[in-house]
């Protein structure tokens, strides 16, 4: 079982470094680094991560034992833990709003589809570094002070406000106000984290075993664009395949049905509805 070591912060540049750094100088698999606040956050392919209060920031070190083929397929992984997670503390009737977006996304379905994207829960990132790995969690769970944008393109939405009800009978506000995070807040959030980490290293004990195949059908039951007709872009918004969305293979490709009514595996990109 993986066995974790958190440090935990109220601000930092980047918890990503922070774990990068400790790859370079040679720690053990386990180490978490969390943050309420980063002033220099980012996110996958290295796009800037605006981090105020209110969001769950954590990076974790992994020195995953695995084939070169299957290590791609971990940022798919760690993203299944966190929508077990999050789903976890939904109520009933509102968990299969929570899905996952291939490759790195958690999102809400029923978004704005006139905009071709879904309300954004999550997201994460995932690098190799110096023969480790450094996997980036960013969680939108209270509406930070002051309407700040947490940027990129998708619309964000907080997990306090779709349990809104719940905190408001339990005394937490659902948005961060001019003071900073309360303690309840700031205990949600650690709270949320440890309920993910514990999913973690479950799924990576499985992954490591089994690699990507033993979570291909839940992978997919989740995707939030299942059977819908999606393009997918490359780094500079250029067309690359575009089909009906069929799930993942064990690879974690996803796999489009084309027009020409083949199955075309896709390995990386960025997904939008056509």
């Amino acid at each position: 079982m993986l066995e974790l070591r958190l440090s935990t912060h109220d601000v930092l540049p980047s918890s990503n470094n922070v774990v990068k750094h400790a790859i370079e100088a040679g720690e053990p698999q386990g180490l978490v680094v969390r943050t309420f606040k980063q002033t220099a956050g980012y996110g996958r392919l290295g796009r800037s991560w605006v981090s105020p209060e209110g969001g769950l920031y954590v990076s974790i070190l992994l020195r995953p034992q695995v084939d070169l083929r299957t290590l791609p397929t971990l940022g798919l992984v760690v993203g299944l833990a966190l929508q077990r997670t999050v789903e976890g503390i939904l109520p009933a009737e509102l968990r299969s709003c929570l899905r996952v977006k291939w490759p790195n996304d958690l999102v809400w379905k029923g978004g704005d589809r006139q905009r071709g994207v879904f309300p954004k829960v999550s997201g994460i990132s995932f690098e190799r570094h110096a023969g480790g790995v450094c996997v980036g969690v960013g969680v939108n769970v209270f509406r930070p002070f002051g309407e700040q944008a947490v940027g990129g393109k998708n619309v964000p939405v907080y997990l306090a406000e779709v349990l809104e009800q719940r905190l408001q009978a339990a005394g937490v506000p659902a948005a961060v106000g001019p003071e900073g995070l309360v303690d309840e807040q700031r205990a949600l959030i650690l709270g949320l984290c440890d309920r993910f980490l514990e999913e973690l290293a479950v799924v990576y004990d499985q992954w490591q075993e089994k690699g990507m195949a033993a979570f291909v059908d839940e992978y997919s039951r989740k995707l939030c664009l299942m059977d819908e007709r999606v393009m997918v872009m490359d780094q500079l918004d250029q067309s690359v395949v575009s089909g009906m969305v069929q799930g993942v293979d064990a690879d974690g490709r996803l796999l489009l049905l084309t027009d020409a009514g083949v199955v075309e595996p896709v390995s990386s990109g960025v997904v939008q509805l056509a």
